[in-house]
């Protein structure tokens, strides 16, 4: 029987960037955000009086934005799909 049918699927090793890039640089932002606010780091360019809103503006547009896209593009392609059945 192949693979389609049983359900099964090969086990993919994680990629370098998904095993040490991607968790290293969450812990340099750690540390760079703790020794800005806590330490006061000023090559950190974190600044300890910047609001909860300074941070969500930042993070808006590279995150959110691209995630509401991808959201809308698969919602359409899954009703050109459904469409595209419906017809057969």
């Amino acid at each position: 029987m192949d693979r389609a049918r049983t359900g099964a699927t090969a086990q993919q090793p994680l990629s370098p960037l998904i095993k040490w890039v991607l968790p290293g640089s969450v812990v340099a932002l750690t540390v760079a955000l703790i020794g800005g606010y806590e330490f006061h780091w000023t090559w950190t360019g974190v600044n300890p009086s910047d609001q909860l809103w300074d941070w969500l503006r930042l993070l808006l547009v590279p995150f959110v934005l691209p995630a509401t896209l991808a959201w809308f593009s698969a919602r359409a392609e899954s009703e050109r799909e459904s469409r595209g059945r419906a017809r057969v």
